[in-house]
């Protein structure tokens, strides 16, 4: 699972929603990729988006690499 957390793109951090993701990753017995994006506006839109796509790639082709035990 990635996980993004809530905040608009604004705020909110890893910290805030690394217990819902520890749990998310026990009950569903899965691995949680929760991604730390930069917020506006200090880091302006498409910032964020950018972000959350370079995560993405990175556990698809790290995902591959590893056998899908990331």
């Amino acid at each position: 699972v990635v996980y993004f957390h809530g905040g608009g793109w604004v705020v909110g951090s890893l910290e805030g929603y690394d217990t819902s993701c520890r749990r998310l990753a026990l009950q569903a017995n899965c691995v949680v990729v929760s991604v730390d994006y930069r917020l506006a506006p200090e880091q302006p839109f498409p910032a964020a988006v950018h972000d959350a796509w370079d995560a993405t790639v990175w556990c698809i082709f790290m995902g591959d690499s590893a056998g899908g035990n990331l």
